[in-house]
């Protein structure tokens, strides 16, 4: 019984794996998207962010500000970055907290956090 046991271990961990790796799911994000945010519905702004095998940009066309985003969360239909400015941080507020929920289509809420956990922006995107 013992021997057979060691047999299947492997075969039962690949399988656990694989069901680990489905359950977390894949968020389907890679692309590009665009699309505006606004400010207390007040302030609005274009955004566009890229996403690509590991690697995360974030721009504000017409604030003229942007940079990388720091993967903190990803989980089904939703992802969550650490923004870090790399141009015209005189003119955005650096560090912010930048979540998408995608939905079915290529639509995706965007949702921007101060540091304090306070909802700062929102938006909708649409993958390109």
């Amino acid at each position: 019984m013992r021997k057979s046991f060691m047999l299947l271990l492997p075969f039962m961990l690949s399988i656990c794996t694989a069901i680990s790796i489905q359950a977390e799911g894949e968020p389907g994000f890679e692309g590009i998207w665009k699309g505006s945010g606004s400010q207390d519905s007040t302030t609005f702004w274009t955004i566009k962010i890229k996403i690509s095998e590991n690697r995360f940009l974030i721009d504000y066309p017409t604030a003229e500000c942007g940079g990388k985003l720091i993967l903190t969360t990803k989980k089904n239909n939703r992802i969550e970055f650490r923004e870090s400015l790399t141009y015209g941080k005189s003119k955005c507020i650096n560090n912010g907290k930048v979540v998408l929920i995608k939905d079915e289509s290529n639509h995706a809420q965007f949702q921007w956090y101060y540091n304090n956990g306070r909802k700062g922006a929102k938006g909708t995107l649409t993958r390109q």
